[in-house]
């Protein structure tokens, strides 16, 4: 395994949890550049960060869908290939595990903010595939939504893709809205969403995705390959607890401290819960409120 260089590993962790937990470990200690994907019938969040910490690279869930295998291979394929996307472009996520508090409009003013202020091509991704809420915040009514671009990302070139995209009256910003129809949400992966992102970077300076409160496959490739996660709170012990436990899926997930910046919607001065309280429980800075 030493001498294989570049090369996809499958291993199955459905049985022995512990032991594939470990196998994983020590071929990624003997072997760096090897892309290890999981496959499991287990989806539970907690076994999701265990097999990624662990160093698997992908993770698929059993029984594997003919497409979503497909589309595995063709994404760790190009990474062995070094087919690398722009790296000027930065992605944006806004992100909390609780509804509510001002994260999807802190997402389409920060989208169209950057749009109008750098007058570079912007993205602004619904991740919210069940509730979305983007295109209501800017009265638009996409031709095509999310479930059609994942269908469809791998035969579409740089110019189809940005005509898929509905640009937003006379700026430079393009959405991604959420499926029309709920059970198409259901059939977007985890790989689709990494091929979409990577395809965006050809076009984009920024992507600002809108990511949905579920912590799934799909949320956490989002988080995976965002730059700078906004971790957005309002004032209130419920948020505040759902903000620390959203600190505690981070450091699970090993993510450096300036990854995270820490949002404090809704906030008055004269709050009862003061910032220094809230930075005490969540052990995070907070960044701006």
């Amino acid at each position: 395994m030493r001498k294989a260089g570049k090369c996809i590993a499958f291993i199955d962790i459905s049985e022995n949890f512990e032991k594939a937990l470990n196998l994983i470990k020590k071929l990624k200690d003997l072997n760096k550049e090897a892309h290890v994907v999981a496959l499991s019938n287990k989806t539970s969040t907690d076994t999701i960060i265990k097999v990624m910490r662990a160093g698997a690279k992908e993770f698929v869930t059993k029984p594997v869908m003919e497409s979503e295998f497909k589309e595995v291979i063709n994404n760790l394929t190009q990474e062995l290939n070094c087919v690398e996307p722009a790296q000027n472009c930065k992605i944006i996520s806004t992100f909390s595990n609780k509804g509510g508090i001002g994260k999807t409009s802190i997402a389409v003013n920060l989208a169209l903010e950057l749009a109008q202020m750098s007058k570079e091509k912007v993205a602004l991704i619904d991740l919210n595939l069940q509730l979305g809420d983007v295109s209501t915040f800017l009265d638009m009514t996409p031709p095509f939504a999310m479930d059609y671009i994942a269908d469809n990302i791998h035969n579409l070139d740089e110019e189809e893709l940005l005509k898929t995209l509905s640009k937003y009256k006379n700026t430079s910003l393009y959405v991604i809205a959420d499926p029309l129809n709920i059970d198409k949400s259901q059939d977007i992966t985890a790989e689709q969403i990494k091929s979409i992102l990577n395809a965006l970077k050809k076009t984009f300076s920024y992507i600002v995705i809108d990511i949905g409160t579920n912590i799934d496959t799909k949320t956490i490739t989002a988080l995976d390959n965002s730059d700078l996660i906004l971790l957005i709170a309002i004032v209130n012990l419920p948020a505040i607890r759902s903000t620390q436990r959203c600190m505690e899926l981070f450091e699970k997930l090993g993510y450096p401290a300036d990854k995270i910046k820490l949002v404090l919607n809704r906030y008055m001065e004269n709050e009862d819960i003061k910032t220094s309280d809230i930075e005490e429980v969540v052990k995070q800075k907070v960044y701006w409120k």
